[in-house]
């Protein structure tokens, strides 16, 4: 097997997956056994690799529903083939130099994370119900571990080939010590609380707040906005949603559904907590 820092020569690139979370991500195969992976390569700089501790001690978490990292490693340069200079281009950078380093993630190849999966289908209740236990359970692991992912969103959450929710992109986790970070993820997703905050340098990521959050995505599952949508019209779609003006749903338990609108609550203090909701769940569905 090829040393750490060779490893990436011992992967053929196979196609771009997009980007997100700061970096950009491949399908890959690997030269000798075949065998298939995801890899995102995150540009650094001097001022912001410092940041990426917290997003690296998350990768390393060992958890059925966290998106698991194989290995991770830095080089110095910029890999020279064509499509990744390309990429790079079209990339908001997090870098407020040019990038002199790469972090290398090798990541579980999924299926495609549920923003991609869900324009080509809809998902039925008992899909929406093993994916809201998933993740709930990835959560309160993550939040075990004081860390706080703040950006939950479809585009964030994948599913592999068994069909299971893994919570992965933790390129905006924080550290659940009261600091305020730069805040980041998409504005839909956002709680209240964390919007109020945007005219602000920093704001304050909370437990609370992905909480709030996790709540958004399983709202977007069971009421899909409809096909052909634009973004602004989805968000109009998702508001009436979030203020109740929609149409009763049978996809999933009126118990269930409590839950997830204790989620949604405005105020931070009134939710839950990802631990206590893994254990409703699991008690509604037992």
């Amino acid at each position: 097997m090829a040393s750490i820092h060779n490893y990436f020569r011992a992967l053929y690139i196979c196609e771009s997956e997009g980007h997100g979370g700061g970096g950009i991500v491949y399908r890959c195969k690997h030269k000798n056994d075949g065998m298939t992976f995801a890899i995102k390569l995150i540009p650094l700089c001097d001022s912001c690799e410092k940041d990426i501790f917290p997003e690296v001690r998350a990768i390393f978490l060992i958890h059925p529903n966290i998106l698991p990292c194989y290995k991770a490693w830095v080089e110095n340069g910029l890999p020279m083939f064509p499509s990744f200079q390309d990429d790079l281009k079209q990339m908001d950078l997090k870098c407020a130099n040019t990038p002199t380093r790469i972090l290398y993630l090798l990541l579980e190849e999924c299926e495609g994370n549920l923003e991609s999966l869900s324009l080509r289908k809809e998902f039925v209740g008992p899909e929406i119900l093993d994916i809201f236990q998933g993740c709930v359970n990835g959560l309160a692991y993550l939040h075990s571990k004081d860390l706080v992912h703040g950006d939950l969103s479809l585009k964030n959450i994948f599913m592999n080939a068994k069909g299971t929710a893994k919570i992965g992109d933790f390129g905006c986790v924080v550290e659940a010590d009261g600091i305020p970070r730069p805040i980041g993820g998409v504005m839909k997703y956002l709680a209240p609380e964390i919007r109020k905050q945007l005219d602000d340098e920093k704001g304050l990521i909370t437990k609370a707040s992905d909480v709030y959050s996790l709540s958004v995505v399983i709202l977007e599952l069971i009421y899909p906005a409809p096909p052909g949508s634009t973004e602004s019209e989805r968000e109009h779609f998702l508001s009436n949603i979030k203020n109740s003006i929609f149409q009763e749903q049978t996809k999933v338990p009126r118990t269930v559904m409590d839950v997830r609108e204790r989620m949604l609550n405005p105020d931070p203090l009134g939710r839950p907590s990802a631990q206590s909701i893994s254990s409703n769940i699991c008690q509604i569905l037992a």
